[in-house]
Formats: structure tokens, sequence, C-alpha cells
């Protein structure tokens, strides 16, 4: 299935989604996937701020140490006050670049508001509690094509 989402992903890229010239780590594949659209197709990507990186990767698990890369959010369209934040990042002493998703509970993506584990690199680098939405929720794929753009 990872080698099917793998070289799905590549056709998109190949395709014509680029890079908008983050850097090397703006075109990184995410480690795992769900229904990912098209992220022309409408989906409203939103910037991150530092504050918000931060308060994530605080919540690592005793032991790991995440280094943070780049962030992007997408506003719930179905819940007020919900955001989808996929951050790349690195385990230290890990090569490879993982892909999580949390969700925020905030008015306003601002870092503050609970912060939900809703895949499985959220939730087994970090400690934050569970989401109640799956990690093949639409809005985890269209925020993780979010990262693809």
């Amino acid at each position: 299935m990872k080698i099917f989402v793998v070289v799905a992903a590549l056709v998109l890229v190949a395709s014509g989604c680029s890079s908008d010239g983050d850097g090397p780590e703006a075109k990184s594949l995410p480690a795992e996937s769900s229904t990912a659209p098209d992220p022309r197709d409408g989906v409203h990507c939103l910037p991150v701020a530092a504050s918000t990186v931060q308060r994530i990767v605080a919540g690592q698990r005793k032991g790991i140490h995440l280094v943070p890369g780049r962030a992007v959010a997408l506003k719930s369209p179905d819940v007020d006050g919900v955001y989808f934040v996929a951050l790349q990042f690195k385990v230290a002493g890990a090569p490879e670049t993982q892909l999580g998703v949390w969700e925020i509970e905030s008015a306003v993506l601002d870092g503050s508001g609970a912060i939900l584990a809703t895949d499985g690199p959220a939730r087994r680098f970090t400690r934050w509690p569970a989401a109640s939405v799956s990690a093949s929720d639409h809005n985890v794929g269209e925020v993780k094509a979010c990262q693809l753009v």
C-alpha cells in the first residue's frame, strides 16, 4: 500500500504539482497517506505560526527529539474552530522525514487551543491525546496534500 501511495504521489508531482520554492523539504512526500485530493481543487492551505509548531513539538514523547520542518494548515469546513496541521519532521537519529497531522481546537490558528494527534506519526511520536477523527478523514488527506504544493 505504501509503495502505491509513493508512486501515486510521484505521479502527482510529475504531472504539475510543484514546490513553491521553500527549499528541498517542500518536495518531501508524505510518509503515510489517505485519500489525498488534488491540492489545486479548491483546498485553501494556510501558513502555520512558529508558536503553533513549537507547541506541537513540545508534546514529543520522552526520549524522542523532533526536529520540525515545513508546516501547513487547513481550517475544517465541517467544524467551527478546528484546524488540521500537517507537519513534516525528523526524529533525531532517523534518516526519514515523517509527516504527521494534528487537530488544533481553536477559534484562530494562533498556537493556543487543544492539540490532538490525528494520524499514526502524530500519535507515535507525540504524547498529545488521540483525536476522534480518523486518519482517513478527508480533512487529513487535504492537509497532507497541502504539503505537496
